[in-house]
Formats: C-alpha cells, structure tokens, sequence
C-alpha cells in the first residue's frame, strides 16, 4: 500500500484565535495537522508549503503548490495527494492543478469555514467525547427544565406570570388543577423523561438502567440547591463547557 503526501498551505482549517475574542491568525503547523489523524489512518507524508491565509495566496505561491503536486504526482510511493487550502482561493488552486497535473492519481484540496478555535471543528480542542457529550446535554436539559418549569426556592410551583415572560397569568384554579397531577416541578420532569421509551430501553440495554432519567434529575437537583443556597450552578465536567482544555 501506498502513502498519501498532504501539502498543507494554511487557512482557515490551521487557524485558532490569538487570544480570546480577537481574530483568528494561522497557527496549526503540518505536523498539528497531523496529529488529528486516527491511529488508523493510512501512511502519510506531510510537507508545510506555507501557512497564510488563503486571501493571501500569491501567483508564486500557487506555482509553487503546483509544482510540489506535480512532484508527488509523479512518485510511485505515492497514492494520492492532499492539499489543506483556504477557502477563498481554494477553487482558483483547484482550476490551475486541473489545468496542468496530468494523470489520474486523486489529488483533493480540502479546507473548513470554521477554525480550531470554534464549536464544530473536527479536530481538537472538540474530538468527539461521548461521555462529555452526554454529561453536556443532560445538564442542558435541566436547565431547560428550571427554564420552563419555574419553581419557588423550596421546590414548588410558581405561578405563570405575564411579567415574568409567559402568555398568561395563571390563577388558583389553573395551578390547583396542575398540582392534582404533579405535585411538584420535579414530578413533572420525571413524568416528561418518561415520555422517552426508545431512550430508555437503550440505556436499560447498555447500562442497566435510565441513566438518562437519572443523569438529568441529578443535575436538576443541583440546580435547584444552587437556587435555594444563592451559589452558582458548578458544571461536574472539567473543563467547563465553552472552555477549551
């Protein structure tokens, strides 16, 4: 088997944010990119051309990707090529090797509209964690709840006000009538969460039981602690969401 030679050239898909809130600079070498491949990845060669933005791409510098392509074309150890490429310039690069890059080994340019710095990218600091994941969404959804199903501090019912944001203003009756079915918020959320069978079976096949179910009234519980004692909600996940490791 072959090896893939990337020529990496910058771009969005190399840059990270200098500081925070303050614009994104290229920043990731070859050898970064590099590092984000899967430990099953097939052989590669990685050559760093240069790292600008793609707005910044010169007739030289095409040139010069051109003939680096042509190079690694010609290469029988070679199987394909890969070029990580702004994306403003991506498609003029892409004519010119079309244009001028005979044969038929596979040469693809790639490039990203989000840098390493933003929710979404690919590779590190946001690898895939199925653990962080979940602990996210369950913290979400109890917060959705808290949102939703406004309580007092001690955990009861808070009537529905018009000031407070809803459509109406709920009365005695409404409220009296609510808590027949569910004596508190917290029963509500647990009836909602039940709702969810599918979800459920999966979690009582894989973990032998709703963690789900568990994981969110947990955090809801939290919640409504940091309520009643006046200290902020501390997320369990370390870092933080939103903060990158």
């Amino acid at each position: 088997m072959g090896k893939i030679r990337i020529l990496t050239t910058g771009g969005t898909i190399a840059m990270r944010e200098a500081e925070p809130g303050q614009g994104a600079v290229p920043a990731l070498t070859g050898a970064d990119l590099r590092r984000f491949l899967p430990p099953d990845a097939p052989p590669v060669e990685v050559e760093e051309i240069c790292n600008i933005p793609g707005a910044h791409m010169t007739i030289d510098l095409l040139w010069q990707i051109r003939n680096r392509v042509f190079a690694a074309a010609q290469d029988s150890d070679v199987d394909g090529i890969v070029i990580t490429h702004g994306t403003d310039t991506l498609e003029e690069t892409a004519y010119l090797l079309d244009l001028t890059i005979p044969g038929e080994k596979p040469v693809v340019l790639t490039g990203a509209m989000r840098t390493s710095s933003d929710l979404g990218y690919e590779g590190p600091p946001f690898a895939w964690d199925p653990d962080r994941r979940f602990e996210i969404r369950c913290e979400l959804d109890a917060a959705f709840f808290h949102l939703y199903l406004p309580s007092t501090p001690d955990g009861g019912w808070r009537p529905a006000r018009i000031a407070d944001g809803h459509v109406v203003d709920e009365t005695p009756a409404q409220l009296a009538a609510l808590k027949e079915h569910f004596p508190t918020p917290r029963d509500a959320v647990a009836y909602i969460l039940d709702q969810f069978p599918i979800v459920r079976q999966k979690d009582e096949s894989t973990f032998g039981s709703y963690r789900t179910k568990e994981r969110i009234l947990a955090i809801y519980d939290a919640m409504q602690e940091a309520q009643v004692s006046g200290r902020p909600y501390r997320s369990a996940l370390h870092p933080p969401p939103g903060e990158r490791p």
